[in-house]
């Protein structure tokens, strides 16, 4: 009986090898199966953030082992900013599309503590650095140190949408300005507004909290203190349910 000749399994780390035309045509079919791993998981409908880590995409679904934590929503901001996290977009995630209303309702529902969605996060095997498609989500200063590298795989839009809000309604990704128009909280009405008249700009509110500015921030506002230091410290300390999902 003739014997088979197994096909020879090509690992990840052996694309920087190849021919860059060869090596951008095997990262495209790489990111079809990516694709379909990622269609599986976007059954799972709780707040979280999903990691998915350990070898390639060729191995079974079976074989998943899943952890779960809780990372509080400022945590996670200060681990992307400092660049603890260095998150990336995989080729084929869409652009930011949210505009003022979208991100509105997303931090309406955040100050309300209702449902956000999910993030989920991948960490290859191989150094994501390497792959010519992928997109920073934010881009980092010189000085900002590399910490553990993501694909983002889901959640691009609310964290877009959280790091413009920490930034001060502007970022930048790839050299290319992304802003959007401020949001204010009216304290008096408990409501979100697109604008800054007759509210408090969103950002400057929820950054001083986080940095250790607030009371410089809402000084002009005394009457309504206990209110939007309620407002801040509850949706800062959001917690997202954090399952780690190894391949």
């Amino acid at each position: 009986m003739a014997r088979v000749k197994k096909r020879k399994h090509t690992s990840l780390s052996e694309y920087p090898r190849r021919s860059e035309a060869h090596r951008k045509a095997s990262y495209i079919s790489f990111y079809r199966k990516l694709a379909k791993i990622f269609n599986c998981f976007s059954l799972i409908d709780v707040p979280c953030i999903i990691v998915l880590g350990g070898a390639g995409l060729s191995q079974e679904l079976l074989n998943i082992s899943l952890s779960v934590d809780k990372e509080e929503l400022r945590g996670l901001i200060k681990k992307v900013v400092s660049g603890e996290w260095r998150l990336y977009l995989p080729q084929f995630q869409r652009d930011f599309e949210w505009d003022e209303d979208d991100i509105r309702y997303f931090f309406d529902s955040i100050i309300r503590n209702l449902p956000v969605g999910s993030i989920i996060l991948w960490k290859p095997a191989r150094k994501i650095e390497d792959d010519p498609f992928a997109v920073p989500l934010i881009d980092a200063s010189e000085e900002t140190p590399y910490g553990e590298s993501f694909y983002l795989l889901d959640g691009q839009q609310r964290l877009t949408s959280l790091l413009l809000l920490y930034a001060g309604w502007m970022i930048s990704r790839m050299g290319a300005e992304i802003s959007r128009n401020v949001i204010s909280y009216v304290p008096s009405q408990n409501r979100l507004i697109i604008g800054e008249r007759g509210g408090v700009n969103l950002s400057k509110l929820f950054k001083g909290y986080l940095d250790g500015e607030f009371s410089r921030v809402i000084e002009p506002y005394p009457r309504y203190k206990e209110i939007l230091e309620k407002v801040s410290r509850e949706s800062w300390n959001m917690r997202y349910r954090s399952t780690l999902l190894r391949l």
